[in-house]
Formats: C-alpha cells, structure tokens, sequence
C-alpha cells in the first residue's frame, strides 16, 4: 500500500536494494475507479468537491507498474475488481466518515443513503484494485 507513504519511489528503491535475490515484493493498491459511486454520492449528498478515494493518486493501478520496473527487472499486475453490495446506512456513513468526517452531518447523510437502500435494496460500490508483484531487482 505505498499510496500510504511519502515517497512511493523510494520506498520501492529501498525494497529493492533489500529484497533477497529470489524474493518479491508485492505491491497492493487501488485504481482510478475505486469506490468511484460512493465519491459520487458524498459529493451529491454534501454539496462539496471532496473526493475521499484519491488518496491512492501517489501510487495507482495506473502509473504503479513504470515505476516498479525502475527498481525491478520482471513486475506481474494482478487486477482484482469486485464490488460492495452495502445494505445498511450507518456503516456508509461511518467508513465516510473515517475517511472525512469534517464533510458530513452524519444524521442527514444516514437519511439519504437509508433512502436510496429502500428503494434500491442496497448500494453498489466498485472497488478496483490490483496487486503488482516484483521479482528480481535491479543492481542499484
């Protein structure tokens, strides 16, 4: 999950320089669409331009595999889509809310998402994500 620190490239880099020869490092992160439908619906719910999920940019399913290969000589993606079928409006609200509580009047917000479960039967959340596994690092 290299999204999480400051600098994905040199943490890839030090991996490198670490990893046994036959080793791997594996590297999971998520994709342009991830959880695309509930950004959507917190910006309608909410009114403002906050997009919680792209706090993955620094490290994507998009621009990970180039900076992989800097640092290693074979890199395998291995995607894996699937999706949130979510039945219950307060566990929306509350992951929402752990990625950006400041956004949310969370009663209000529990009434819209408890709304749309009513009639939709529930709330489908994309998740694409993938992981990228290495071998064989590059001299340094």
């Amino acid at each position: 999950m290299l999204y999480h620190v400051p600098d994905p490239q040199q943490a890839i880099n030090e991996a490198a320089r670490l990893l046994k020869p036959d080793g791997r490092m594996v590297a999971i992160t998520n994709g342009a669409g991830h959880m695309r439908q509930l950004d959507e619906l917190l910006q309608r719910f909410t009114g403002t331009g906050v997009k919680p999920h792209h706090f993955h940019t620094p490290f994507t399913v998009e621009n990970g595999r180039p900076r992989i290969e800097a640092a290693f000589a074979d890199v395998e993606y291995i995607p894996y889509q699937s999706h949130l079928w979510v039945t219950e409006a307060a566990v929306l609200v509350d992951y929402a809310a752990s990625m950006d509580g400041s956004i949310l009047d969370r009663d209000q917000l529990i009434g819209d998402f408890k709304a749309l479960i009513d009639r939709d039967g529930g709330v489908k959340i994309d998740k694409v994500s993938g992981a990228f596994v290495a071998r064989k690092p590059r001299k340094q």
